[in-house]
Formats: structure tokens, C-alpha cells, sequence
């Protein structure tokens, strides 16, 4: 059972190194996807950053990701890509 000590800025910490293992875990992607869920509905031009993650092998850190996603964002989700940084955080 996947427990989070907290929404924002601690619960990925709390997994980092299990994400980062080989092998598809299917709990926690779900886990990840819920806490994600509610900005996409409150803003769904968040869905806009897709078109500049690229691919993801490419970034060295989640920190240089979220640093080209928000050298690149657009006012229309600015704001929700800064709150699914915290949630990272």
C-alpha cells in the first residue's frame, strides 16, 4: 500500500529511488496519476506541456525538466505546470 507523507513537496522524494529503478510499477504510477488528475481538469491547457517534455531520457533530473517546461510555458498553464512542481518538490 503506497502511503504519501505529504501532497506537496515530499512525496516524490518519498519514491525517487523506486521510480528510478528498471521495472514498471503499476501502484505508483496510478498514485502519480490521481495527485496529477485534478490540475489537468482545472486547467486543461496544462496538457500543452506535452508538446515540450520531448523525450524524457534526454533530461538528467525531474529539476532540469521542469526547468525547460517553464522556460517554455505559455500564460494558459503557467500557473498549474508551477503548482505540479510543488507537487514534485
Amino acid at each position: 500500500m503506497l502511503t504519501f507523507r505529504s501532497v506537496e513537496g515530499g512525496w516524490y522524494k518519498q519514491y525517487e529511488e523506486s521510480l528510478k529503478e528498471e521495472g514498471y510499477k503499476r501502484d505508483l504510477y496510478n498514485a502519480i496519476a490521481v495527485l496529477m488528475y485534478p490540475l489537468f481538469v482545472d486547467n486543461p491547457n496544462l496538457w500543452k506541456l506535452i508538446l515540450n517534455i520531448g523525450d524524457i531520457r534526454s533530461w538528467t533530473s525531474l529539476d532540469d525538466l521542469f526547468n525547460h517546461l517553464e522556460a517554455n510555458a505559455d500564460e494558459s498553464y503557467r500557473e498549474s505546470l508551477s503548482k505540479m512542481r510543488k507537487m514534485f518538490g
